[in-house]
Parts: C-alpha cells; sequence; structure tokens
C-alpha cells in the first residue's frame, strides 16, 4: 500500500530544484551555471555585494534585467547571477 507524502514548501524546492514563484514572481526560465565561481550579487550591479559564489549548478530565473551593459538573471528575491561565460539561460515553454 502506497502512503502519500507531503513536503512543506522548503523540502518541495529543494527535490524540485527550484520553487515556481517567488513573492508573487512566476519563474520564466533557468540558468546552467558550468564554471567556477560565478558570483551571486544582491542587486543586478557589478558594485553590490556578492552573496556566494557557485560553481556547476542549475538555479530557476523570475526576472531578466538590464544593468551596466549586462544582462542580469534574478535567481531568488535578493539574487542576481549577470550572464558571463559558463552561464547559459534556458526560456520555459
Amino acid at each position: 500500500m502506497n502512503k502519500e507524502i507531503e513536503l512543506s514548501d522548503e523540502e518541495l524546492e529543494e527535490v524540485s530544484g527550484g520553487a515556481w514563484s517567488v513573492n508573487g514572481m512566476k519563474r520564466i526560465g533557468e540558468i546552467t551555471i558550468k564554471g567556477k565561481g560565478i558570483e551571486i550579487k544582491t542587486q543586478p550591479s557589478n558594485s553590490a555585494k556578492t552573496t556566494l559564489t557557485l560553481d556547476f549548478r542549475w538555479c530557476p530565473v523570475y526576472e531578466i534585467e538590464q544593468n551596466e551593459g549586462l544582462i542580469w538573471y534574478r535567481v531568488s528575491e535578493k539574487m542576481y547571477v549577470a550572464q558571463q561565460a559558463g552561464v547559459t539561460f534556458k526560456m520555459l515553454g
């Protein structure tokens, strides 16, 4: 007999690799990071604080902005990744 398992939002995000919405923003795509030390910024700006760096990872994208001549992908409420070598974007749908 199979039991139905209920997951919390945090557990579902961990299992699925990313939430479908963050504070009302719908997921529009995803980025794949295939590099080392890709910086995650608090704002879509090179001068913004770096919150962490990622190596070889997949992230959901909720918004795309352009600033300082770069395209920035919003991957969380206060986390942005700049388009650069090692970052590939894919639109959903």
